[in-house]
């Protein structure tokens, strides 16, 4: 089994929100809010951008292995004594996964069936600080080619 991996970061933390629902001439639509397909496209872009600064080749069709670490900081409101705390707050780890694989289909894999292993943590929420200047996730991608 042969291995190929891509990194890239990008600087925001946020899950998949749901999608809305309005009615239109009687009929009823369903659409993507803004925010998430904007988030999608930072998060394309950025594998993209990664890809061709790497020459890597995606493998399309290979199995997925996805590693996602989201870090977040905390409100300025919070009292200054509180440095880090755990991150029970939104968005829920399932939503961080969901933005991130449904904004690399099509261009990491051809379906997010393909991903057969998903790591995702949120880790503690800091306070801003010189070295932390704004909320991100890391997202490490593992295509995993089996010899035929």
């Amino acid at each position: 089994m042969v291995i190929k991996s891509a990194s890239f970061t990008v600087p925001l933390m946020a899950g998949k929100e749901r999608s809305r629902v309005c009615r239109r001439g009687g009929k009823i639509h369903q659409y993507t809010p803004k925010k998430t397909k904007a988030n999608m496209m930072i998060i394309r872009k950025a594998f993209c951008k990664t890809v061709e600064d790497l020459e890597i080749d995606v493998p399309l069709d290979a199995e997925v292995s996805i590693e996602i670490n989201a870090f977040g900081l905390i409100p300025q409101s919070k009292p200054k004594h509180i440095t880090k705390e755990p991150n029970l707050y939104k968005p829920d780890v399932d939503n961080i996964a969901k933005l991130i694989m449904d904004a690399l289909n099509g261009v990491a894999y051809r379906d997010d069936k393909q991903v057969t292993e998903l790591y995702v943590h949120k880790h503690e929420r800091q306070k801003k600080t010189s070295n932390t200047t704004s909320e991100l996730m890391e997202i490490h991608i593992h295509w995993l080619l089996h010899d035929k």
